[in-house]
């Protein structure tokens, strides 16, 4: 049976229907998020059944080179390491998500899609680059972490409790649909979590402000209920 599975896993075209399979994965990703505005609570039934799905035959296809070539030689491989990380943090956060308050778990779901890093040589150069310079960009990381600290101490000095559940409908740049969401809200209406009611949160709303992320709607949060700009 192994010598069977070897051959399959050695087999030429093994990496290229895996390959298709991560595709077509990315694919499916891409129309989930086009049509989730639209049909909401269908998608997310769709979309979690179809990632189990998936999630399924990348852990057939590492159970299958495990046993083909061996755990030793298996993890003797560099992105076969990579691979099994990336399928371990998608299993944990695919059964994470099944608990509802744990709505940071859908975090994880997308790292599956690195595994397209495999598919041509350009695309590993990529991540072997990172590699070499990762111990500049823990130092740029963590650079970051101290200016975030500072911005995030003046944020809540200044903010804490300010923004929260319907604290925009007052605003004159009709942002208040944002922020139109209650505390167990599943819509998209809930930018009032982007706040300076502790330091977790800041550093959120502070990436979020970094990576131009609705910064509009986040400044006039800001604002509205510090009445600087709004018929307050």
């Amino acid at each position: 049976a192994q010598k069977a599975i070897h051959s399959l896993v050695k087999w030429r075209w093994f990496n290229s229907v895996m390959s298709t399979v991560v595709l077509i994965n990315f694919i499916f990703v891409v129309v989930i998020a086009l049509l989730d505005d639209v049909h909401q609570s269908r998608v997310a039934t769709v979309s979690m059944s179809v990632s189990f799905v998936f999630l399924a035959v990348y852990c057939v296809e590492i159970f299958l080179r495990i046993v083909g070539l061996g755990a030793v030689e298996y993890f003797r491989s560099f992105w076969n390491i990579f691979d099994f990380a990336i399928i371990a943090a998608s299993f944990t956060g695919q059964f994470l998500e099944l608990d509802p308050s744990l709505t940071y778990a859908a975090l994880l779901r997308p790292f599956r899609l690195l595994r397209l890093l495999r598919l041509k040589r350009r695309y590993r150069n990529i991540l072997n680059a990172v590699a070499v310079l990762r111990s500049q960009l823990v130092s740029i990381g963590f650079l970051l972490l101290v200016i975030y600290y500072f911005f995030a101490i003046i944020g809540m000095e200044a903010f804490y409790g300010k923004v929260y559940p319907q604290c925009c409908n007052k605003s004159l740049f009709f942002v208040g649909e944002y922020y139109s969401g209650s505390a167990n809200s599943t819509t998209v209406h809930v930018f009032w979590l982007n706040n300076f009611n502790n330091i977790l949160r800041s550093y959120v709303t502070l990436f979020e402000v970094m990576v131009v992320n609705n910064w509009y709607v986040m400044m006039v949060s800001a604002e509205c209920p510090t009445c600087m700009m709004f018929n307050c």
